[in-house]
């Protein structure tokens, strides 16, 4: 049988001291307001939702970067009906991840160098998630990339941090939305993050009655995140369309690649030449062990866009809702 613990009992020590209060005063204790690890981008936020905007960034972290920007990102994928796994939002993690994969990013030290698997980290709230997106990476060969739930990456840390929602909407959330919003829980997945967090979820996962003040506390943070996320030029953003762009732009490529795409124009840095995480399996440029194709895969080596690219305004005009 379940233990009670009445009269918060089942609260933590520092609960206990903390008290209604978010941060530590300064009467009970010492609040550690620095950190080593996020960008500014990244810190606001956290900052700002969970420790009452008294967390900054130390001055080192300014200067780590990636390719792909800093700050937050949302990207919104359309489903229904999912509750612990979701297919749709594993597909769209992969998508990411193989975009990320062999580009560059610069760490607190001003060291540049490609981005790796072991450099991205995926958060999911399910363990069924988890799973299936172990099963994706591995189908596609990127099975180095770290997966788990909240509870593993305790005290981790990755350049670009996922955390995919999973559920399709509040009602699918076996656990209800004080385990799925729990900002305990979306603290630690985002703050696991150096350069880039990104937010994978339905549009519709905040269509839902708070029928408290604490649940409508939980999904103010993530309304939060998705606002911030695109003011700070989130490639996928506003889901105008009602469609996740990356599906629009799938659906755009299957069977025919455009010039633009062939050209690179739907890169986020125009101009630049795409570095590559891996080619087709079974390349002769691949030596060693410990890959599908007989080795661990060049960094540099150009790769194949598998799942098609293109620009915003080609997605539009896929979707004939204009630009």
């Amino acid at each position: 049988s379940k233990a009670s613990h009445p009269h918060g009992s089942g609260a933590s020590v520092l609960e206990h001291v903390l008290g209604d209060e978010a941060t530590m005063p300064a009467e009970r204790g010492v609040f550690l307001d620095v950190t080593r690890r996020m960008h500014p981008d990244v810190c606001r936020f956290i900052s700002e939702r969970v420790y009452d905007g008294r967390l900054v960034s130390h001055e080192s972290c300014a200067q780590q970067t990636t390719e792909f920007g800093t700050g937050l990102r949302w990207v919104p994928v359309r489903h229904e009906g999912r509750s612990t796994e979701s297919v749709e939002e594993a597909e769209a993690v992969a998508r990411e991840v193989d975009r990320l994969l062999g580009t560059d990013w610069t760490n607190q030290r001003g060291e540049t160098r490609p981005l790796e698997a072991s450099d991205i980290m995926v958060v999911a709230p399910y363990n069924d998630q988890v799973n299936l997106m172990r099963v994706t990476f591995e189908a596609q060969g990127m099975a180095g990339v770290p997966v788990g739930t909240v509870d593993r990456f305790q005290g981790q840390e990755a350049a670009v941090v996922f955390y995919t929602m999973t559920a399709s909407s509040a009602s699918d959330a076996p656990r209800g939305i004080d385990f799925l919003f729990s900002q305990n829980r979306l603290n630690v997945a985002i703050s696991r993050a150096r350069c880039l967090a990104y937010l994978v979820s339905t549009p519709q996962l905040v269509n839902v009655k708070a029928g408290s003040l604490s649940a409508m506390r939980l999904l103010a943070n993530l309304c939060a995140f998705r606002d911030q996320a695109t003011r700070q030029g989130c490639p996928f953003g506003s889901d105008r369309a009602g469609v996740s762009l990356p599906t629009a732009l799938r659906k755009e490529s299957h069977g025919r690649r455009s010039e633009a795409d062939l050209q690179g124009a739907g890169d986020h840095s125009p101009g630049r030449p795409r570095s590559a995480w891996r080619q087709h399996r079974g390349s002769a440029d691949l030596s060693g062990s410990g890959h599908p194709s007989g080795g661990r895969p060049n960094p540099r080596v150009p790769r194949p866009r598998r799942f098609g690219a293109g620009t915003r305004e080609q997605a539009w005009r896929i979707l004939g809702r204009g630009g």
